[in-house]
């Protein structure tokens, strides 16, 4: 319905097709000073949010029917009135802190709000802590409108490269230090998850209970069951519906530490797995104290 009319023939919301296609980018991740290709993710659960592949020259068909109200190449796509919820406010995303300043608002999908210079403008971000990044801006005031695209993780690089072509567009020169200015705003994406991150574990723990103790199912309403058991010495963890397996650490006492690389722990992040009678606490998994388990 949209990328065959608009002749976008490398473009798919289909995971096995984006493999499929000999010339693709590999998502990067950066280790230590590097940045490596190790992990491929498969966004076909949230396809409509975020699992789209597509080139560079397929994006610029798709800016320019946005550019148009839904006509490209002489032919209507879709209509003003079914894209203008798109790029027009629905919500507040931002409220100004001064009387002076501007809000920030939310279209269905894109980031609204006016420039400096006084024009309107639409954008959004879109990111994989496992290495894929890109950013749109359009100007539509100016007709115009860039994207960039990256196989890195969110730190800014698109971003940078846009908010710089936009700046010379309606200023004649770049006014601020971007790469500054959105390295710090996403430094908090980059981080490590676990308390434990970057600790010497202890030089004389306390010993846990004999392992097979800890062995069974343990509930819970919201993530579904948690299945521990112990095989040839080492302690293992299963979840989910694939049944995902990490192997414990003894860290100290009942508390055992497990190692994650998921799209929300990016690689190096460490949880804890506390045991308490009948209960098992899921560090990673207790953000909104929804993580623990009971057997």
């Amino acid at each position: 319905m949209l990328y065959r009319p608009l002749g976008m023939g490398s473009t798919s919301s289909r995971f096995t097709d984006f493999l499929a296609r000999p010339n693709h980018a590999v998502n990067h991740v950066k280790v230590a000073d590097r940045w490596e290709a190790r992990y491929q993710r498969d966004p076909d659960a949230q396809s409509p949010a975020g699992g789209v592949s597509s080139s560079l020259n397929d994006m610029t068909h798709w800016l320019a029917m946005v550019l148009a109200d839904g006509v490209y190449n002489g032919r209507r796509i879709t209509s003003p009135e079914a894209l203008l919820p798109v790029y027009t406010p629905q919500v507040i995303s931002r409220h100004p802190v001064s009387p002076r300043a501007r809000a920030s608002f939310y279209g269905y999908g894109f980031n609204v709000g006016v420039t400096s210079s006084g024009r309107t403008e639409y954008s959004h971000s879109g990111a994989f802590g496992l290495g894929a990044a890109a950013n749109f801006v359009v100007l539509p005031s100016e007709d115009l409108a860039i994207i960039a695209l990256t196989n890195a993780g969110p730190i800014g690089v698109p971003e940078t490269l846009t908010a710089e072509f936009m700046d010379l567009v309606q200023y004649g020169q770049v006014r601020e230090d971007w790469a500054a200015l959105y390295k710090k705003a996403f430094a908090p994406l980059n981080e490590l998850a676990g308390s434990l991150v970057g600790k010497q574990s202890p030089a004389n723990p306390a010993p846990s209970r004999p392992l097979n103790d800890y062995v069974g199912v343990y509930a819970n309403d919201y993530w579904g069951p948690a299945t521990v058991t112990y095989h040839d010495g080492q302690l293992r963890l299963s979840l989910g519906p694939k049944n995902q397996t990490f192997d414990l650490t003894h860290w100290d006492g009942d508390t055992f530490t497990f190692t994650l690389s998921t799209e929300n722990a990016l690689p190096g992040s460490i949880s804890k797995a506390t045991f308490a009678g009948d209960t098992l606490n899921l560090e990673y998994y207790d953000a909104d104290k929804l993580g623990t388990f009971t057997r």
